[in-house]
């Protein structure tokens, strides 16, 4: 056999076995999913704020099992598992600061409020801690889960003077992780003016008690 009639053959096989790999690698593409939801500016915005205090947005808490960018499926009580090829875009923590603070600061209800305070002293904290954030699966049915816990804290005083908790698990119609994220964001979106409308009471009203 002469020594072309040998590689020929070869050439070939190795040209197959590199477009074998190469449409798989290009099958297999990682998603990325965000945490994010529309932040209404409000009208009345070019008024004074409901109260001149200063408020800072401490980075969120995020329990260590949510804290890097895998997605979280809950399949028994005690048994995680995470999603390969479908991760979040940005970290949980850092993307429910953001969204929280790009929208208590369109809520106008004081003078500044931030997570990036560098020269002013801030009279409250906004202290938030997540506890749960998956996807769970329960007798055949999948859940959007999401639980958190949210506290104005008075430096002045050293006390919680607004508490917001909640910990929900919304049904899905499928196993669909952009439904996940969308249905995540809406909910989170829903708590944030929750813990807003309880500040307002709060600020604006009796500053005595505290608002549960």
């Amino acid at each position: 056999m002469k020594r072309n009639e040998v590689f020929i053959p070869l050439i070939l096989l190795v040209v197959l076995v590199g477009l074998t790999v190469g449409c798989t690698k290009k099958a297999i593409v990682r998603q990325y999913y965000v945490i994010d939801f529309p932040v209404k500016i409000d009208s009345t915005s070019s008024l004074p704020p409901l109260t001149q205090k200063i408020c800072e947005i401490v980075p969120v808490r995020v329990a260590p099992v949510y804290t890097t960018n895998k997605i979280a499926l809950r399949t028994r009580s005690h048994e995680l598992t995470y999603f390969l090829y479908h991760v979040w875009a940005v970290k949980p923590d850092k993307a429910i600061t953001h969204l929280m603070e790009k929208f208590f600061q369109a809520q106008h209800l004081f003078k500044e409020i931030s997570s990036y305070l560098w020269k002013t002293q801030p009279d409250y904290e906004l202290r938030t801690r997540v506890d749960r954030l998956e996807l769970s699966e329960q007798k055949g049915r999948m859940f959007a889960r999401v639980a958190m816990t949210l506290e104005l804290y008075d430096l002045k005083t050293n006390q919680t003077v607004v508490y917001h908790v909640f910990d929900s698990s919304l049904p899905l119609q499928k196993k669909n992780i952009n439904l996940f994220a969308a249905v995540v964001s809406s909910e989170i979106h829903h708590q944030l003016k929750e813990m807003a409308t309880k500040m307002k009471l709060y600020l604006t009203h009796d500053k005595t008690t505290t608002v549960p």
